[in-house]
């Protein structure tokens, strides 16, 4: 877990670096996107919209009053929840690659306060796409059951260190966090989608252009 921390620490120092440089609208970058950055943006936004989607419907089947259907139907959710999580744990580099090697566009013509919203925006969900597999894995581990990945199993903890107190403490504050942020995404990924529409019904600016992975 210490070797999870170190990662997780070196992403948000490279994320620090990205933002740290200056695009403003006057800045001489490309008009959209590199292919790289397209595709791993896409990659991540079905993968995350996916695990939102299964554990939220996961979440609703309370296994008190679940019937044997149910009770199998959450275990499935659950298990490409993970899978998939674990998916987007390893996405996270590749996309932070992307971010750090190519150029960005620069803004389209915007308020001030929208461009700091928008920042603030990306800020927040390069924040998500690290925190949430993160204390998912983190999960996995100091439960002791480990994570499932489709075919495959990571184990977790041993068993003796998952009777400890300090480990019962950890798994609270990773599993009270995780679905804290869960909530904080829920309302992320919309106002994300809509900043999209807005700009194109008060600006008849096409954003998706920008990213999309099948135009130059």
């Amino acid at each position: 877990m210490f070797r999870l921390k170190r990662i997780q620490d070196k992403a948000i120092k490279s994320l620090q670096n990205i933002y740290s440089r200056k695009f403003s609208s006057s800045h001489d970058g490309p008009s959209s996107y590199s292919l790289g950055q397209k595709t791993m943006h896409w990659i991540q936004a079905f993968g995350f919209c996916g695990i939102t989607t299964t554990g939220y419907i996961a979440s609703g089947i309370d296994p008190k009053k679940a019937t044997e259907d149910q009770k199998k139907l959450k275990g499935n959710l659950m298990h490409y929840h993970k899978s998939f999580a674990l998916l987007m744990f390893a996405a996270i580099f590749p996309r932070i690659y992307f971010r750090l090697k190519r150029a960005v566009p620069a803004h389209l013509p915007a308020t001030s306060i929208e461009i700091l919203a928008g920042s603030l925006m990306h800020y927040s969900l390069y924040g998500m796409i690290i925190i949430m597999p993160v204390t998912g894995i983190c999960m996995g581990w100091y439960s002791g059951f480990g994570v499932p990945f489709f075919k495959w199993h990571l184990p977790g903890a041993p068993k003796e260190k998952t009777l400890t107190e300090d480990y019962k403490q950890k798994r609270v504050w990773v599993r009270n966090t995780h679905k804290q942020f869960v909530k904080v995404l829920e309302y992320l990924i919309p106002i994300h989608i809509g900043a999209v529409g807005f700009a194109y019904v008060a600006r008849g600016q096409n954003l998706l252009r920008r990213m999309n992975p099948f135009r130059r």
